[in-house]
Order: structure tokens, then sequence, then C-alpha cells
């Protein structure tokens, strides 16, 4: 309309030019003539002509310019029919070939005015086209939940089903396409009409489908009584199931609610019988639930594998029907879980947003420790036997205790004091702990009973670790309970040690004659030897159990955790991802073994018991003794030998040393009564060694010795290397009796021996030669030096020599 304003106002003022220049050109026609005429007339009056000339060119001018326009205009009227053929042509390029026009103020007011009301009858129109669109995909969704209303659940054919679910999607998408949009009632419309049909459809084809399981007669059976179900049932049961799973798939939830129907009556059955009033919902029971799950998975697992999960195949979404079935009956046991352990916490352990009445449980929780540990450990069993049984594993019923931070953290107090108070009964209640019985063989495991009991329940929490489904179970149990109770015990054996260590008095042992349990010098050596068995015993416990596989999994796990760039495995339990992998077991337990540093203490122990042994033994033996250092034929160094002459001794034991080597053989007799064999093995050879180190520096060096003195040391190292040797199950002593036995033999040396190796050893340094010697006469573990002094202790040989 403006545009044809502005024209017709063109055209308007072209016409009124006209006239005008049909005049100036007869007024440019007769001043031509007049000024032809004038020129003829007037020839001098060319200046005045020529000027007259140029304003009539002026004026040529202003005509040219406004035949331009003229010109102009015709191509405007032109380009108007033009317009009118061709309506496609964009209304702002038609206003590019206007000459530019200068509207009002008031003109511009119109033209806004009149776009405004042309936007708002758009989004008018525009609004009433998606309200149709809306009422149109409502009537197609009422029209199917119409026909699914039917008695028969099937009657909606597929076609009209397909044409629905296409009428579903199309409503979300419209939705979806709405959320930009600035007409919040439209965009909310859409949405609350999208989820009220697919609510609808849902309770509805939930109710066709769970119609359709009643009549096959879900859940199966139990084997043995199996029935053949109907045909058409399991055709309406598919049917039903696929278009709920369509539904499902709407709604982002995958196979969910179709499986929800799976799980409803056995949801029913479990909450009535394991949540409510009857007696199998009591804590005490939670071993049905457990059975019953486990017999429903183990029942139905081939139906949804084989069958059911067919009618999902080719979907767009990866939807596993067993595995949606199985988390839905563990999902129960969890919550049965937690119902039962909320009443057996005590109040301190309940969480402030836990709904449970504190004072209708406190006083159960506080005496039912063994029946919440029970739960527990079922629960974990029961996750074990599943991740072994099934492929993919199934979801843990254990993340009820896991997910629950002072729940957890209660399972393991309980564990560790259940464990600790157990250790304790074995070391205060029984009488005599580290005393074992008297062992008829010699070769058999003398083990006191504290420590028989100790290794007896350190394998069964090493079952309760074997049995935890996850490796961060296993490593947190590891580390607060086994690791308390193996500390706990080593601390009281070390107690026992030091008792050990402070009761060694030689002077009492020397007082009774016997040694027997009855008295108290025998009595604490019947506890030296048990508690050496005993430590020994659990050594040899623990390096069974450090090369078991659940411990060396959990060293494989945590040195895997600890390597650098390893990414940690995340749980769903906090105390869990707390816990870091260096915490577990030390530097030492990763290289050697789990009960490395533990085994080591106990070595440790043994060492230490067994030198408070040797050293009460060998204290006897030495008090006993002394008399024989008293001899006239043995002297100390310095005083004039007057030993007897060599008729006179007899190659037997000296009359003094007698008493002291029966005390000692009545103990050796007695060691193999209350030590294993093992046991002593390590304990004479170091009761060996102790003796001949007191023979050779106490009754030996310093001393002078003829030939009589000589040969009666001789017979009586000879005696005490025959009670070792009757007394051990092993070789011959002579490693261990050594330097005792070769003094001897150094002091017996022929003469001309004797003078060979007395002028070697007369160098002032000793020569190869000396060495050879000695080696040659079987002086191997003498010092060079020892073996000097004795040679110049053969008072006899002196003299004779320097005769």
């Amino acid at each position: 309309i403006v545009m044809n304003e502005l024209l017709d106002q063109h055209a308007r003022s072209l016409g009124d030019l006209r006239p005008a220049l049909a005049a100036l050109e007869a007024l440019e026609q007769s001043l031509t003539l007049q000024c032809e005429a004038f020129e003829r007339e007037h020839t001098g009056l060319a200046a005045g002509i020529a000027e007259e000339a140029a304003a009539i060119r002026q004026q040529c001018d202003s005509l040219e310019a406004l035949e331009q326009t003229t010109r102009s205009a015709q191509d405007v009227r032109c380009e108007e029919k033009w317009w009118v053929k061709n309506p496609a042509v964009q209304p702002d390029r038609r206003l590019w070939h206007c000459p530019p026009a200068s509207p009002t103020t008031a003109e511009y007011s119109q033209l806004e005015s009149l776009c405004q009301q042309y936007n708002r009858a758009q989004r008018a129109l525009r609004y009433v086209e998606w309200l149709q669109h809306i009422r149109s995909l409502n009537n197609k969704l009422a029209q199917t939940q119409a026909a699914s209303r039917e008695t028969n659940a099937t009657a909606c054919n597929a076609e009209d089903w397909a044409a629905a679910m296409a009428a579903l999607a199309l409503l979300q998408q419209t939705a979806t396409q709405l959320q930009g949009s600035q007409c919040v009632h439209l965009r909310d419309l859409a949405s609350c009409v999208w989820r009220h049909w697919l609510s609808a459809l849902t309770a509805q084809l939930a109710q066709n489908l769970q119609a359709a399981l009643d009549a096959m007669g879900w859940p199966k059976p139990q084997k043995g009584d199996e029935q053949e179900d109907d045909p058409d049932s399991r055709k309406d049961f598919g049917a039903l199931f696929q278009r709920l799973f369509s539904v499902s798939q709407a709604a982002g939830q995958g196979a969910l609610l179709p499986v929800q129907c799976l799980t409803r009556p056995l949801s029913l059955r479990f909450q009535f019988h394991f949540m409510g009033s009857e007696p199998t919902a009591q804590p005490s029971y939670i071993s049905t639930a457990f059975s019953f799950v486990r017999s429903n998975l183990a029942q139905h697992q081939s139906f949804l594998q084989n069958k059911v999960q067919l009618l999902v195949q080719g979907s767009s979404t990866d939807s596993d029907v067993w595995s949606l079935f199985a988390q839905d009956l563990i999902g129960l046991l969890r919550k049965k879980l937690r119902f039962d352990l909320d009443k057996l916490l005590p109040s301190d352990a309940l969480e402030p947003t836990d709904d449970i009445n504190p004072t209708k449980h406190t006083a159960e929780s506080l005496d039912q420790p063994q029946l919440f540990l029970s739960v527990c450990r079922q629960a974990f069993a029961f996750d074990c036997e599943m991740q072994q049984e099934y492929e993919p594993p199934l979801p843990l019923c254990s993340a009820a205790i896991t997910d629950h931070g002072k729940t957890l953290k209660h399972w393991l107090q309980t564990e560790s004091d259940g464990a600790l108070l157990a250790l304790d009964w074995l070391l205060t209640e029984q009488q005599q702990p580290w005393v074992g019985a008297v062992a008829e063989l010699q070769d058999t495991m003398r083990v006191p009973r504290c420590c028989e009991g100790f290794v007896a329940l350190l394998h069964a929490r090493t079952a309760v670790c074997r049995a935890l489904p996850t490796h961060a179970l296993q490593a947190l149990y590891a580390s607060r309970v086994v690791r308390e109770l193996v500390d706990e015990f080593v601390a009281e054996a070390a107690t026992a040690a030091r008792a050990v260590a402070a009761g060694a008095d030689p002077s009492d042992l020397a007082a009774d004659p016997d040694l027997t349990s009855s008295s108290a010098a025998g009595g604490w050596l019947e506890q030296a030897c048990g508690v050496l068995c005993g430590l020994q015993y659990v050594q040899l416990g623990l390096g069974e159990l450090g090369d078991s596989a659940v411990y060396l999994a959990l060293l494989s796990n945590v040195r895997r955790a600890a390597s650098p760039g390893s990414t940690p495995r995340t749980t769903s339990s906090s105390s869990i991802a707390s816990t870091p992998a260096t915490s577990v077991v030390s530097q030492p337990e990763l290289e050697e073994g789990f009960f490395h540093s533990d085994q080591q203490q106990l070595s440790d122990l043994k060492a230490q018991v067994s030198e408070s042994v040797v050293r009460g033994l060998g204290g006897v033996f030495r008090l006993l003794a002394l008399p024989y250092q008293a001899q006239a034929w043995v002297q100390a160094a310095g005083t004039p030998a007057s030993a007897p002459s060599a008729e006179e001794v007899l190659p037997e034991v000296s009359r003094v040393l007698g008493p002291a080597l029966r005390r000692l053989q009545s103990a050796l007799a007695v060691l193999p009564l209350w030590l294993s064999a093992d046991a002593l093995q390590e304990l004479w050879p170091a009761l060996a060694r102790h003796l001949a180190s007191f023979f050779l520096r106490d009754v030996v060096q310093g001393r002078r010795f003829d030939a009589g003195g000589a040969r009666q040391l001789a017979a009586d190292v000879a005696a005490l290397r025959a009670l070792f040797a009757h007394s051990s199950s092993a070789a011959a002593p002579d490693v261990h009796l050594r330097e005792i036995l070769e003094a001897s033999r150094v002091l017996n040396f022929p003469f001309r021996t004797w003078a060979k190796l007395h002028g070697l050893a007369g160098m002032e340094q000793l020569s190869k030669d000396f060495v050879q010697c000695c080696r040659e006469q079987g002086i191997v573990g003498l010092p060079q030096h020892i073996v000097r002094d004795l040679l110049e202790s053969r008072e006899d040989f002196v003299q004779a020599l320097k005769k």
C-alpha cells in the first residue's frame, strides 16, 4: 500500500510537469526563430546573443533532467507490472528499487502497529495448530487405552499399538520442541499430556501383564510340580511384555517396568514372610530369606534368559532381563538386611536420619553381638556364592553393610572384639595355658592349649576373610581384625617370654634334684618348653596361612594398587575407599608375606626363650661343677702342678664332675617329654655350645695339665659328648662341642707332635706350617692363639723340653 502511494505521488508530480515541458519546447522554438531573425537583423550584437544562448543551454539541461525523471517513472511502472507478475520477490528487495523516501513519524508508527498485528495473528494461528496437534495425539492414545481396557488384554492389534506408540513418541518430541518456547502454558500442557499418557499406559499395561502372568501360573512352581502353561496365555504374555517394554523405553527405563511386574509377586511374598509380623521376619531367621532369593534366582534363570530375553532383542537399548530380575530380588535382601541390622545396632551407631525408634531396639541390640555377626557373615557368604555361580556377577546385597559407614565400623569392631575375647579366654580362663600335655611319642608336636586355640581362631577368621565378596573388604578385614588378633597374641607371647627369662634362676634349678613339673624349677622348665613349642607351632601356622590363596591374592591386589600409575578401584563404601593400600600391610610384608613381621617377632621370642633355658641349665651345670675346678691336678696358672701320675687316673668321669653330668643328663631326659623333636633340635645345640664355652673358658684356659690331668679332661669331655649324642636324635654333636673336643685333643697330643707344634708356635709370627700341622691333627675350630696357650699348659712336656 505504501509503495503504491509513493508511485502515485510520483506519477502526479510528473503529470503536472508535462504542460510546463510543452511550453518550454514552444518557447525554445520561438526563441530560436527570434535569435535567427535578430542575428540577421542585428549582426553586431553577437556577444549578447551568446550570453542568451548560454542561458538557454542551462534551461535545456534542466529539461534533460526532467526527461530523465520521466524515464525513471516509466521504468518504475514497468517494474511495478513485473512485481505484480512475480509476487514471491521479497518486499525489501522491491523497495530497494524505489527511490528513497522520507516518511513521517506517524507513518512509521502506523507501519509498526500493522506489523505487530500481523505477528499476533501468526502466533495465534501457530498456537491453534499446536493445540490441534496435541489434541489429535491425545485422541489416538485415548483410543488405544480404550482398546486395552477390553476383557481381552490384546484386543488392541499391532497396527493400532504401533500408531499409539508413534503418537506417544510424537507427543514426547513435541514436548521436547516446546522446551525453548516462551509460551509456558503450551509447553506445560504438552509435558503434562505426555506424562499422563505414559503413566496411564504403563499402569494399564502392567495390570494386563499381571493378569497374563497369573494365567501363566507365575511365579514358576518348584521343580517336580511344573505344569505346561496355556499357549494362548504365553502369547498374550509376550505381546504385553513387548508393549510394556516399548513404553518403558519411551520413559528411559529400558526393561525395568516389565521386569518389575515379574518380581512383584515375589516381592509381596518376601515382604509378607520376612519383613512383616511373621516369625520368619526375626533376624535369627534371615537364612530363610537368603534361601528364598537363592532358590528363585536358580529357578527362573533359564526361563528369563532363554525365553523372555528374546522379547527385548533388537531394541535400541541393551537390556538384560535376567540382571534386572536378580537386581530387584537382591534389592529386597538389602532392605531386609537394613531392617534387621538397624534392630541389632546399638543406639549410638544409628544415623540421625534413620527412620527407627531408638527406644524400641536399644535393649535388643546391646545383647545380640553374635546375632549381628551371624547376619553380616551370612550376607557376605551369600554374595560370594552368587559371584561364583553367576556370570556376570550380581549386585552385592552386602552393600547394605558397606554403604552404611557406622554399620561397617560396628561390624569390624564386633569381629575384632569377639576374636580378642576368645583369645583372652584362651590365655586366662584355662589352667597353665602355656603348658602342653605329655606326649607319648618323642616326635609328637607339643602344643600349649592357648597356641592351639589361637591357630584355630586364626583359621576361623581367615575363613571369614575368604568369604568376603571383594578384595577391598578382605584387605580391610585383614588389617582391622586379623592383624589386631595376631598383634595381641604376639604381645602375650612376649609377656610369657619375659616371664620365662625372669624365672631362669640356676640356684633353684640346682636345688631341685628331679626337675618334675610339681616343683617350682620343674614347672618353670616345663613352661619354658611349652612356650618354645607354642611359638614354633604358631610360627608354622602363620607360614601356612601366609601361603594360602586369600592372603596371596590380598598382597597381589595391594601391590597392584600401590604401584605407580595405578588407578584405584572405587567402592561403594567410603570407609573402604579411604583405606590406603599401604596401611594394610608394611613394605617387608609386601615382599616376604602377610605374616612376615609376626614370624620374625616369634623367631626373636624363640631365641630369647631358648637363651633363657640354656642360661638356666648351663648355670646349674656351672654351679654343680665349681668343685671340679678345684681338683689337685687342675690348678690355677703359676701354681706348681701336683697332679697324680698317669697310672693312678682312670679314663672315667671324674667323681667331682659326676653330679653335674647326672643333673644335665636328667634335664636332657626330661626335655624330650616337654619339647617336640623340632624344638629339641633347636635347643640342644645352643646348650652344647654354652657348655663347651664353659669348659674351654673356665676349666681349660689358664690352667696347667700333666698327662693324668689331660687324660681325665679327655674322659670328662667324652662323657659330655656321649651325653649329648645320646639325648639328641641328630648326628653326633661334634660340631657344637668342637672347641672343647679339639682342646682336649691338643692337651693329649704325643710328645713328638706336641714338640713339633710347640716349636712352630714359638716363632714371632705363626707360620703357614703351624696352621697346616694343626689341620693335619684335626684342629680346625680353635683359634691359633688358644692352641698356642694350650700347648704351653702341658706342664710336664714343658719341663721335659727344658731338660
